[in-house]
């Protein structure tokens, strides 16, 4: 994942303050700076934190805006449930259930 499309992406999210966002994220400061250098590829429970911090993730991954998840009634109710959910699923599950969710976004897309 470290196409420099991301790293800019990742850039502009994390705004000039390095050790401010990673506080904030729960996250090592010089981890975040090798995220965005490029030098190791970020795990779930990074997107995780982003996405708790309302951080649109689809787009952080794929230059694409999300719809905004939080006007959506449904999301309100049982997003947190899902997060929880997805939190539980070893690594193999969670590969199968983001290609899913990625087709999914694709086919709604087109």
């Amino acid at each position: 994942m470290s196409d420099s499309a991301f790293r800019t992406r990742l850039k502009e999210v994390v705004g000039d303050n390095t050790s401010e966002f990673a506080r904030k994220i729960g996250i090592p400061q010089p981890t975040l700076h090798s995220y965005i250098a490029g030098k190791y590829d970020p795990g779930y429970d990074f997107f995780q934190r982003l996405a708790e911090n309302d951080v649109d993730v689809n787009w952080l991954l794929t230059g694409k805006r999300s719809a905004v998840l939080s006007d959506d009634p449904w999301m309100r109710r049982h997003g947190k449930d899902l997060g929880k959910l997805i939190s539980k699923l070893n690594k193999k599950e969670r590969s199968a259930f983001s290609a899913v969710l990625i087709k999914l976004n694709q086919s709604i897309s087109e």
